[in-house]
């Protein structure tokens, strides 16, 4: 911006108001004061941690975004120096390749002592199911859905102690939403391949319902899932069905769920990242449908 000129030719612009303006020397310019009564306030400090293990917490809990194969990501600070730690050791580090190797060694007596004691768990709690079915047998009742099966009880050293199915009422609630939801997609998979698939050629990847069917199935107890005796029977009847009977069938598995049965169009084919999400080869899913 051009400065321009006051009436006594002194330059006025950026930094350089006005003689008229300015403050006079040796005159205050605010000369009545603070008033009466005012307190001065101070600006608030910002808060600052109460220890240093407050420090502490919140720096480990400061995730760290790294790149790699799958991409940008977050991960924990702990295995982002673990990591940069292996990549010490690999370029030739002996402190890091020591380091390491003491960590490794220290996991692994963790996981084989946790293992143990899983072991032992899991012999205490059949005892204890053969109990609990020896009384309700004595009773003439059958063992409730909510005692966890001895079958359903898996332990391992990679993934530890996993119990497959409800063990408490309220996952017995979750898990019977789940498997209404698992046999209407069921009855639904059947239909689409009755009514608009009937040929080995009409689809060349599995449909969202065959996904849903066996992504549900997995996480079902032994007794509940589609190989065991019962479920096998059922499929067998669904296959064996009329048109008008399997409808009568959607129907009233939706209406469990309190949906409308989707008739019009099957559902519609798995894409291949859920494919992949899953496990599954989407190329060779694609193969294994053009032999059939």
């Amino acid at each position: 911006m051009k400065a321009k000129l006051d009436p006594l030719d002194k330059p006025v612009g950026y930094k350089k108001p006005p003689l008229d303006t300015r403050f006079q020397k040796g005159k205050s310019g605010n000369p009545a004061g603070r008033p009466k009564g005012s307190v001065k306030t101070r600006a608030p400090e910002p808060a600052l941690p109460s220890s240093l293990d407050e420090i502490r917490r919140r720096h480990v809990a400061t995730p760290v975004r790294i790149r790699d194969g799958d991409g940008a990501r977050d991960i924990h600070i702990v295995e982002a120096l673990q990591r940069q730690i292996e990549k010490l050791a690999f370029a030739g580090g002996i402190q890091a390749a020591r380091l390491s190797l003491e960590r490794a060694e220290r996991t692994l007596r963790d996981i084989e002592a946790e293992y143990r004691e899983n072991l032992q768990w899991v012999d205490r709690y059949a005892d204890s199911y053969a109990q609990i079915s020896r009384n309700y047998a004595a009773k003439g009742e059958p063992v409730p859905d909510s005692f966890a099966r001895p079958e359903d009880i898996f332990c391992s050293r990679d993934d530890g102690l996993r119990i497959i199915g409800p063990y408490t009422e309220r996952g017995l609630e979750n898990y019977h939403t789940l498997k209404n939801w698992r046999d209407a997609m069921h009855v639904k998979m059947i239909y689409d391949q009755v009514t608009f698939c009937p040929r080995p050629g009409d689809r060349t990847t599995f449909t969202m319902a065959e996904f849903f069917v066996l992504w549900i199935d997995r996480i079902m107890p032994k007794r509940w899932r589609l190989d065991a005796p019962e479920m096998k029977k059922r499929t067998l009847k669904l296959t064996c069905l009329f048109r008008p009977a399997l409808l009568r069938e959607l129907e009233d598995a939706f209406r469990l769920l309190g949906f409308p049965p989707p008739l019009s169009k099957p559902l519609p084919p798995m894409p291949d990242k859920h494919l992949r999400a899953f496990g599954l080869n989407p190329r060779e899913v694609r193969r294994r449908f053009t032999k059939g």
